[in-house]
């Protein structure tokens, strides 16, 4: 009976630790095993473990895959296994919302984040994406005096004209930046045009490849807002993704604002703000750093839905 005992203890062990190996693997072994179960054979203390590995949609609609792992041994049937399951999620779960926001709270949220001890670690990296009315005078000062690299700039709409020429003429543009520090975030955003929507995307290194990848094969140059870090799966396939956008550009149809984003969920403390054009989006997955999602949805609790 102790024997028994011990070993349906230890069989438990082993099935944890095998799927905690499969999910830290990521993507691939997950689809691998979808295609076909795995067995294999564990020796511990001189006894041996069978364990065999499924993987299956869970919920198809919402790509949520179960894998599971069985072991069986010489006092551990298998009529009577032991098994252990958990998630994969081929879209993190996330949390969005859109709040107004009153324009002196914009700089302050911004500064908060940029001191945030979860964005110096060295597995996370930070992106910003901007889109407004800049020049490529105010960029290049940006690039030369600030710990950022500038990996895309340029029009978002083609108009004729002084732009190639001129570096100080004004121009509707998007810009993609690298941020190296985080503290310079809230110079970013106060350096470019009042008018601009900028976007902070904060996730692991493990998964940048992949969204540098998927930036270079869907975003490049697009026009106006069809891209955005938000959307990207690539970062939600990061559990721990965090993003934030503020926009600044003036008035909005209240009507085709909602149509737009209708996947949100739209809050209000006081609608005259939102015609007036400050909100912030607010995105993250489900193991997000709770300190950094306090800072960005403090001071919205529970108002009225718009």
């Amino acid at each position: 009976m102790i024997k028994k005992r011990r070993e349906r203890n230890i069989a438990k062990k082993i099935a944890k630790e095998k799927i905690t190996e499969i999910l830290a693997g990521g993507k691939q072994p997950v689809v691998k095993l979808l295609a076909e179960e795995e067995t294999e054979t564990i020796v511990y203390d001189g006894d041996e473990y069978h364990v065999e590995s499924v993987a299956f949609y869970d919920d198809l609609a919402k790509k949520t895959i179960r894998i599971v792992a069985t072991v069986t041994s010489k006092y551990v049937s298998s009529f009577n296994p032991v098994s252990h399951s958990d998630f994969f999620y081929e879209v993190t779960p996330m949390v969005k919302h859109v709040y107004s926001l009153e324009p002196g709270y914009a700089q302050s949220r911004i500064k908060l984040l940029g001191k945030a001890p979860e964005l110096f670690k060295s597995n996370t990296v930070i992106y910003a994406l901007g889109k407004g009315s800049t020049t490529k005078f105010a960029i290049r000062k940006m690039e030369k005096h600030l710990p950022i690299e500038v990996l895309e700039f340029g029009q978002r709409k083609k108009t004729p004209g002084v732009w190639n020429l001129n570096p100080f003429s004004t121009i509707d543009c998007r810009i993609m930046l690298r941020i190296k520090s985080a503290d310079c975030m809230v110079e970013i955003f106060s350096q470019l045009s009042p008018k601009i929507a900028i976007e902070y995307a904060v996730f692991g290194k493990i998964v940048e490849k992949e969204f540098l990848n998927e930036l270079k094969e869907s975003c490049s140059f697009q026009p106006d807002d069809c891209c955005s870090f938000r959307q990207m799966e690539s970062i939600q396939n990061d559990s721990s993704y965090f993003v934030y956008h503020i926009d600044t550009r003036g008035k909005r149809d209240r009507n085709n604002y909602l149509e737009t984003h209708s996947d949100y969920f739209v809050y209000h403390t006081d609608p005259g703000c939102i015609q007036e054009g400050y909100l912030q989006f607010v995105s993250y997955g489900p193991e997000a750093p709770p300190e950094l999602v306090r800072i960005v949805t403090e001071d919205n609790e529970l108002v009225n839905r718009w």
